[in-house]
């Protein structure tokens, strides 16, 4: 079935994803779906693939576990420029279908130089950046909270001395007016504002736990406890640098 097949190239979607197989002379052999929920049913239709088939996908949201998989069954995954790829296409002429997506990166692995690859980064890379990015998504919308509680204020009149209202006196506060209310707050107006600090809270208890999880990786983390000893340099972005440079040996220079 796939005696013949030299490389593939796969058009990843979410729930499924198309595969061309080419031969060694370049020319399409084989066409496959793959569909992707039943994870065990995914594992042995790879299984079945040529071993260290090198296999071609596009660098689009979502190749991180199917390339994972793709290692545990001993294939040889590669990233290609998305950006690229698609200049190449339009270069061609041809039109974006699944299929013509697919014949496209399976033709990747047959260029003089790799021009096209990107670097996969490893999975414990791609886990620290999910760590950080989520950081940075529950400090946008602590941002946004507080963002609604000023506006709050503003509507109804609410005003206060505060350089930080959310700093020590300014929670108190808050708190104290959340529990005996004000003349000039209505009950609907009240409650939204109750709302919005209770999720502050939650927020600053997300936000927390990642703190206390980034602290007690620096006793593992040599690089992450390198880059805090530079000046300037917190515990923070010291976990930011090492997630999105990775593997700084992948650098020219």
């Amino acid at each position: 079935m796939y005696e013949n097949v030299a490389c593939a190239g796969m058009d990843v979607h979410y729930k499924f994803s198309k595969v061309t197989f080419r031969d060694a002379q370049g020319e399409i052999v084989r066409r496959e779906r793959l569909d992707h929920p039943d994870r065990d049913k995914l594992r042995q239709r790879l299984l079945r693939w040529p071993k260290r088939l090198p296999v071609v996908l596009e660098a689009s949201f979502g190749w991180g576990w199917l390339s994972d998989l793709m290692d545990e069954v001993d294939l040889d995954p590669h990233l290609s420029n998305c950006y690229k790829v698609e200049q190449m296409r339009k270069a061609r002429g041809w039109v974006k279908t699944n299929d013509k997506d697919a014949d496209l990166t399976s033709l990747l692995g047959f260029e003089a130089k790799a021009w096209w690859e990107v670097w996969r980064s490893p999975c414990e890379v791609r886990n620290r950046r999910e760590q950080m990015r989520y950081r940075a998504d529950l400090v946008a919308l602590q941002t946004m909270v507080k963002n609604r509680i000023h506006a709050l204020f503003h509507r109804h009149g609410i005003f206060h001395e505060f350089s930080d209202l959310f700093g020590g006196p300014g929670r108190k506060f808050l708190t104290e007016l959340c529990q005996n209310g004000s003349p000039y707050l209505s009950h609907e107006a009240l409650s939204a504002l109750g709302g919005q600090v209770r999720l502050l809270d939650h927020l600053r208890s997300q936000l927390l736990d990642v703190a206390l999880s980034l602290r007690g990786q620096l006793a593992t983390t040599p690089l992450i406890r390198l880059l805090k000893s530079v000046d300037g340099f917190g515990l923070v972005l010291s976990h930011v640098l090492a997630a999105e440079i990775g593997e700084i040996s992948r650098f020219r220079h």
